[in-house]
């Protein structure tokens, strides 16, 4: 008896997968010029440096900064 149950487990998980949603997009966020420019005066605005980025998490490992 538990090996046809898993069976019919295995093949339920198996559809479960194929119809699943797609992964998400890549890491990182796609943002148009537009609203990049609007945040960019909002941070020229709060006393940033227009050339100020924020960490990205590829440079920011276990709170060690890369670079710099």
């Amino acid at each position: 008896m538990p090996l046809p149950a898993t069976r019919l487990l295995h093949h339920l998980s198996q559809i479960f997968r194929e119809n699943s949603v797609p992964p998400a997009a890549p890491v990182g966020q796609h943002i148009d010029r537009k609203r990049w420019r609007k945040l960019q005066e909002k941070r020229i605005a709060m006393g940033h440096k227009p050339d100020d980025h924020e960490e990205t998490p590829r440079q920011n490992m276990g709170g060690m900064t890369m670079g710099g």
